[in-house]
């Protein structure tokens, strides 16, 4: 099988990234992987099976033109079978003409629905409908594009994002953050994109009551995002500049995880939700909303606490830094509920299940077009 990948990540034109090296194990289950990402600089890297493009291109349409070039003259040269999409809006316009033009199988991959509009959402229906199968990290977006797109559920192919929490478990630790910076303060933990969707606002207005009573108490908000403008000044109003943290985006976030005392997520929505699964790996106790991957593996009261709103948040930042006993409960069962998670093996197999299925589909389609 030959699959031809339109993404978004150009993380991926970093050999040593997460990203390039879980595309060179998508790339063993198949005979050609090739993936294409829109950047500003044109690249291209071959490892194995495994082929890297960037499209090159100074702005946003730009790259979108010569990624679509670029993908009509690799899908004319080689013999493909599926074309997959990290995108339902621009990018899977380009993924539904591959699909006529070459009769390929189309899979669009939903990691999540923001930034919506009447035309996005337009964009979105039109570009599903013409799906042979359809790849969601969670039961919430699968019920949700049913629901509000028309996607006929037996197309949607669940499939969580692999985590290796014991990777994680064992990541080296200095413990200099809490040393040098936080010494005592009871740490609150946010990490995430500064985004609307992850109402981090509501995080610091619970925060608050906390400072006010004379707690020693300190909010760190790992991340970067349109919101950090408006997120900063509302600390600055409710007078918190010395107790919110703004560290922008880390890359050793164990440090983080392993010197905080508890993390914090109060997402509207969450596809999946990596970011709570790093922390846990870490037996870092959780207070969390009912969204994504949280819903498996958080269990209220056992190894985190689950919101249901703004002043539940504050009731539960309370508890926990005067229940000490509680968070050493947490702590201690986080990692029975990681067990549960999928394998690579599992992952790996759905990935083939979902490739196969859009194969199929688009030939009894074109088929029956003859």
């Amino acid at each position: 099988m030959h699959i031809l990948v339109l993404g978004l990540d150009q993380k991926i034109l970093d050999q040593t990234s997460a990203v390039f090296k879980r595309a060179l194990e998508y790339a063993d289950l198949v005979e050609r992987y090739v993936v294409i990402v829109p950047s500003r600089s044109k690249k291209q890297i071959r490892q194995g099976k495994l082929e890297v493009y960037g499209s090159g291109g100074a702005i946003k349409g730009a790259q979108l033109f010569y990624l679509d070039r670029l993908a009509e003259k690799i899908a004319r040269q080689g013999q493909f079978d599926v074309v997959s999409v990290q995108d339902i809006y621009f990018l899977a316009r380009v993924g539904v003409r591959l699909k006529y033009q070459f009769q390929l199988g189309l899979e669009i991959q939903v990691h999540g629905i923001e930034k919506f509009n009447w035309y996005r959402r337009f964009l979105a229906r039109l570009n599903l409908a013409q799906a042979d199968s359809v790849r969601v990290v969670g039961k919430d977006l699968k019920d949700r594009l049913a629901s509000q797109f028309g996607v006929d559920k037996d197309i949607i192919v669940e499939m969580p994002i692999y985590f290796d929490w014991q990777e994680w478990k064992n990541r080296p630790f200095s413990g200099k953050l809490r040393q040098q910076r936080w010494k005592d303060d009871f740490v609150f933990l946010v990490v995430g994109r500064l985004a609307p969707i992850k109402q981090i606002g509501e995080i610091i207005r619970a925060f608050a009551p906390l400072v006010y009573e004379g707690q020693k108490v300190r909010l760190v908000i790992v991340g970067e995002g349109k919101e950090e403008g408006r997120l900063r000044a509302l600390a600055h109003e409710l007078g918190l500049d010395k107790r919110v943290e703004f560290v922008g985006w880390q890359d050793n976030l164990v440090e983080y995880y392993r010197s905080a005392d508890c993390f914090v997520q109060n997402s509207k929505e969450e596809g999946y939700g990596l970011a709570l699964l790093e922390a846990l790996s870490c037996r870092l106790p959780v207070i969390t909303t009912p969204v994504g991957v949280a819903q498996k593996v958080v269990k209220d009261g056992v190894n985190g606490l689950v919101v249901k709103d703004s002043e539940d948040l504050t009731r539960m930042m309370k508890l926990v830094v005067v229940n000490r006993q509680m968070l050493d409960k947490f702590k201690n069962s986080t990692r029975n509920f990681l067990n549960t998670l999928p394998s690579r093996a599992d992952i790996l197999a759905k990935y083939k299940e979902s490739w196969r299925q859009a194969q199929r589909r688009t030939r009894a389609q074109f088929h029956k077009l003859g």
